[in-house]
Order: structure tokens, then C-alpha cells, then sequence
């Protein structure tokens, strides 16, 4: 299976409702509700995203999916894969793991687990 991209999606969703009755004052009042969604990255076209959610091991069966309209996406943000990612050392594929703490100034620093001793890589806030 190819390796999927994990990531936090913004949205602003639609909402309809039938629990109770609103007059038109309220329901003039009603607007879109601001979502975030993460998972994994299935699908990505002009049109819309696809999301799968609740992977079974590697076959790539997803027992949740949640498709978005384009139109109503915010943003797309890829977050860090929990099993590791593949990067390039020296020229060859590597997976790695990792674990990170966010630091005071909101920096991102990443202390990378396969090195010995162990790296520590600071991402700059943005």
C-alpha cells in the first residue's frame, strides 16, 4: 500500500436541523459550523478531498471516511505520521521515528529515535 500523507483539514460544514422547530429570526441568524477533520489523505482532486479514518493494518481497508466539497475548505495542513516518515540520508530511503514537544516560543522540536545518540532538529515557529 502506498504510504498515505496524515493531515488536519479546516472547513466550514453545513448544518441542518429537525430537533426543533426555529422561527425565522433565528434561522436567519444560522451559519456554517467551523470543522477541523484529520486523517489520512485518501483522495485529492479539484472537486474534493477524501479522508479515511481508522486504518485495518496495511491491506488499506478504512472502516470511516468522510469526503469534503472543495468549496468548503479552509485549509490543508499535513501533520506528523505517529509511525515515522520516510526521509533521504545520503542518498537512500530511511524510515524514521520520532517524537515532539512543542518549545516556549512555539517552536516545534523533533527528537529523532533512531540516531544514537539522539538529534534533536528545531522547526522555527511560523
Amino acid at each position: 500500500m502506498k504510504k498515505l500523507k496524515l493531515v488536519e483539514v479546516e472547513w466550514m460544514d453545513a448544518q441542518s436541523g429537525f430537533s426543533s422547530p426555529l422561527n425565522l429570526e433565528e434561522l436567519e441568524r444560522e451559519e456554517p459550523i467551523h470543522t477541523f477533520s484529520t486523517g489520512y489523505l485518501i483522495k485529492e482532486d479539484k472537486e474534493k478531498i477524501i479522508l479515511g479514518f481508522m486504518m485495518f493494518g496495511d491491506e488499506g481497508y478504512f472502516k470511516h471516511w468522510q469526503l469534503i466539497p472543495r468549496g468548503m475548505i479552509k485549509s490543508i495542513r499535513e501533520l506528523f505520521h505517529p509511525r515515522g516518515v520516510v526521509i533521504r540520508k545520503n542518498g537512500k530511503k530511511e524510515e524514521i521515528n520520532y517524537k515532539f514537544a512543542i518549545g516556549k516560543d512555539g517552536s516545534k522540536i523533533f527528537i529523532i529515535e533512531n540516531d544514537k545518540p539522539k538529534r534533536k532538529v528545531e522547526e522555527s515557529k511560523k
